[in-house]
């Protein structure tokens, strides 16, 4: 992990060493200044104006959706959506039926 001392030399702003932490942060308005973050033996840099365009936000929400989901274990069989035949509306299934 980032030693968090070195989070000095990136910037002055808000520091936090975890995803979760730094998305407080940046929803709460504490990191107007900028955000050095700590990711494993990495630190990722927010500048001000990115914060205060929401595109920090949206890359660190979008980066926790992305681990999400890589954490949710494998399913083997994967389940259909629908149990039955589809009801299609009479013109849909005519156009379909002249397509074949």
């Amino acid at each position: 992990m980032a030693d968090l001392a070195s989070l000095d030399m990136v910037g002055s702003g808000a520091q936090a060493s975890s995803m979760s932490e730094a998305i407080s942060l940046l929803q709460s308005g504490a990191a107007e200044q900028g955000l050095s973050l700590a990711l494993g033996d990495r630190v990722i840099a927010f500048s001000a104006d990115d914060i205060a365009s929401g595109g920090a936000l949206q890359r660190l929400l979008g980066l926790q959706r992305v681990l999400n989901t890589l954490r949710v274990p494998r399913q083997d069989k994967v389940q259909p959506l629908r149990s039955g035949k589809p009801v299609l509306h009479p013109r849909v299934a005519e156009i379909l039926d002249a397509l074949r």
